[in-house]
């Protein structure tokens, strides 16, 4: 994709406003995907390249906390876990 187009997507997309429904979302499937990518995730952490990108690593951030809150006791850190 060229810079304008990436640009052009970019602005579309910050204007686009998402909702969450609780009642709606299935915890159950959304913890399993989140855990089945963690390795994955953890690599890119790991990447100083990509963690010049202060979006992109709050981005992250945010993944890894959302595992935390959906197994209590896990942390992506694996000598910091509980369980």
């Amino acid at each position: 994709m060229d810079p304008q187009g990436f640009c052009g997507l970019s602005r579309e997309l910050k204007g686009l406003h998402f909702t969450i429904d609780p009642e709606r979302l299935d915890t159950l499937t959304l913890k399993g995907y989140v855990i089945s990518k963690r390795d994955f995730l953890l690599r890119l952490i790991e990447n100083p390249n990509l963690l010049e990108h202060e979006t992109f690593t709050e981005l992250l951030l945010a993944y890894f906390h959302l595992i935390e809150e959906l197994v209590p006791g896990w942390s992506f850190l694996p000598w910091a876990r509980t369980t």
